[in-house]
C-alpha cells in the first residue's frame, strides 16, 4: 500500500508540473499564410511590424498582406489588384503536298455503266451502306470513293487521316480496288501568320512585388518584405513595389515531315518586367521607373541602406548580356523618391579562358578607374577610362586564376563592383 500511495503521488507530481510548464507557453494567434517581419526602421512609429502573405488560389497570386502590431492585432489589411496578362500564340505554315509512295489495284465484277450501280456494287461487295462511301477525288474523268472511316481503311500520316484503299469508278470498266500507302510532305505555298485556336492563355503575374531589404548602417540583414511605410516616403501609409508587364514574341522553328527544311514558324507570347510602379496602400500609383529599352527586368529587386543612403538593385537582361542595375531613392519635393539610376558596371565573359580579352563594361560620365583584385583583396590590374568611353579590353592572362573582383570607381568616389573568373 506504501509503494502504491509514493507512485500515485510521483504521477500527480509529474501532471502538475506538466500542466505549469504549459502555462508558461500561452497561444496568442495563428497566421493562415507565410510571414515576415517588417524592421522598426521601415515604419513611422519605430516600431516592428509582423506582415502576413494570403495567397489567392483563383488568381493565383499574392494579393493580401495582413498587418500585425508587437501585440498580434491585425490593424490592416492591404489589397492588390490582380495582375495578368492574355498571351496568345500564332502559327506561319507551309501547305502540304499529298504523295503516295506506293500504289496498286486489282478489278471486281463487269463493266458497270452508271455511278449508282457502282457505288451498289462496292457497298455489296466490300460491305457497308452505300452512304458509307464518300467521293475522295476525281481525276481524268475516274471517281474515287473512300470506304467506311475506320481503322482498318485509314491511316495517320502526320496527324493527317488517308484512306488505305480508294474505289474506282471508270464507266464502262470494272470496278477497282487500289491500294495505297500515303506519303505528306509540306513543300506546298507558306500561308499567312495566324492566330493557333484554343492558344490564348491567361497569366497570373506578381501584383506584390517581393522585396529582399538589408539595412547595413542598423546590422538588418535580408528581411524579406512586400510592404513599406518609410523606405518610399516618410508619411503614414503604407506603400509596395508592382510589376509593370508586357509581351515578347519568340520563334520555333519546326520540320514537320522531317525533309531537312522549315515548314512551320510558331509564334509564342511570353510576359517580361519593364518597370515598376510604387504604389500606395490606397491603390493609388506614386511613381514608376522603367528598365532600359530593350532589357527585361526581374521579379524580385533588393533594396538595401549604406552609409545613409538608399538603394534599389535589379538584374536585368537582354540576349546575352546581364546586369545588376542600381538606382537610388533619393528624396524628392513630392514626398516619394525619386528613383535616380546610379550606373552599372559587366564584363563578358564572365568565366574566362586563361589569356582571353575580356570586355569590361563601365558606364558613366567622366573619368572612371578600374580596379582588379583577386578573392584575397590583392590589387592585379588598374587601368583609367576615359570621359566618353565606356568599355576597357583586359586580358586575363594579367589576372589570377580563379574569382577575380572588378571595380569601377567614379570620379565621386563611389563604386560598383562586378566579377570574373579566369580558368587554369
Amino acid at each position: 500500500m506504501k509503494k502504491l500511495f509514493i507512485s500515485t503521488m510521483m504521477v500527480l507530481a509529474c501532471i502538475g508540473a506538466n500542466a505549469q510548464s504549459t502555462n508558461n507557453f500561452k497561444p496568442v494567434t495563428k497566421l493562415s499564410s507565410g510571414f515576415d517581419f517588417i524592421p522598426a526602421s521601415l515604419t513611422s512609429d519605430g516600431k516592428g511590424i509582423i506582415e502576413c502573405r494570403e495567397w489567392d488560389e483563383q488568381a493565383g497570386q499574392v494579393l493580401t498582406v495582413q498587418l500585425y502590431d508587437g501585440d498580434f492585432n491585425n490593424y490592416k489589411t492591404i489589397t492588390a489588384t490582380p495582375n495578368t496578362i492574355e498571351l496568345k500564340q500564332y502559327v506561319k505554315q507551309r501547305a502540304e503536298e499529298i504523295g503516295v509512295r506506293y500504289e496498286d489495284y486489282s478489278t471486281y465484277g463487269d463493266a458497270i455503266e452508271s455511278e449508282d450501280a457502282a457505288l451498289q456494287f462496292i457497298a455489296s461487295w466490300f460491305g457497308g451502306a452505300v452512304e458509307d462511301y464518300k467521293l475522295f477525288k476525281e481525276e481524268g474523268g475516274v471517281k474515287y470513293y473512300a470506304g467506311p472511316s475506320t481503322s482498318y481503311y485509314y491511316e495517320d500520316v502526320y496527324g493527317q487521316k488517308y484512306p488505305r484503299e480508294l474505289f474506282a469508278y471508270i464507266k464502262g470498266e470494272p470496278i477497282r480496288r487500289y491500294y495505297y500507302d500515303w506519303d505528306i510532305t509540306y513543300t506546298g505555298e507558306w500561308g499567312e501568320k495566324v492566330e493557333v485556336e484554343d492558344g490564348t492563355q491567361a497569366e497570373s503575374l506578381d501584383a506584390f512585388l517581393m522585396i529582399d531589404f538589408e539595412d547595413y548602417d542598423n546590422s538588418i540583414k535580408w528581411s524579406t518584405i512586400y510592404v513599406s511605410q518609410t523606405l518610399i516616403n516618410s508619411d503614414s501609409k503604407f506603400e509596395y513595389l508592382s510589376p509593370i508587364y508586357s509581351k515578347y514574341e519568340r520563334v520555333y522553328e519546326h520540320d514537320r515531315d522531317y525533309d531537312g527544311e522549315i515548314d512551320e514558324y510558331q509564334y509564342n507570347e511570353y510576359s517580361c518586367v519593364i518597370g515598376y510602379k510604387i504604389m500606395s496602400e490606397d491603390g493609388s500609383e506614386l511613381a514608376r521607373f522603367m528598365v532600359e529599352d530593350g532589357y527585361t527586368g526581374s521579379h524580385s529587386v533588393s533594396i538595401f541602406i549604406f552609409n545613409g543612403r538608399t538603394y534599389l538593385a535589379h538584374y536585368i537582361y537582354k540576349d546575352d548580356e546581364s546586369y545588376t542595375q542600381f538606382y537610388e531613392l533619393v528624396a524628392g519635393s513630392s514626398g516619394v523618391n525619386a528613383v535616380k539610376a546610379v550606373g552599372r558596371v559587366s564584363v563578358s565573359p564572365r568565366v574566362a579562358e586563361a589569356n582571353q580579352d575580356i570586355t569590361v563594361s563601365a558606364e558613366g560620365t567622366g573619368v572612371r578607374e578600374v580596379i582588379v583584385s583577386n578573392a584575397a583583396g590583392k590589387t592585379l590590374y588598374k587601368t583609367k577610362v576615359a570621359a566618353g568611353q565606356s568599355t576597357v579590353r583586359i586580358n586575363s592572362g594579367v589576372l589570377g586564376s580563379g574569382l577575380n573582383v572588378v571595380s569601377v570607381k567614379s570620379n565621386d568616389g563611389k563604386s560598383e563592383n562586378c566579377k570574373v573568373i579566369v580558368k587554369k
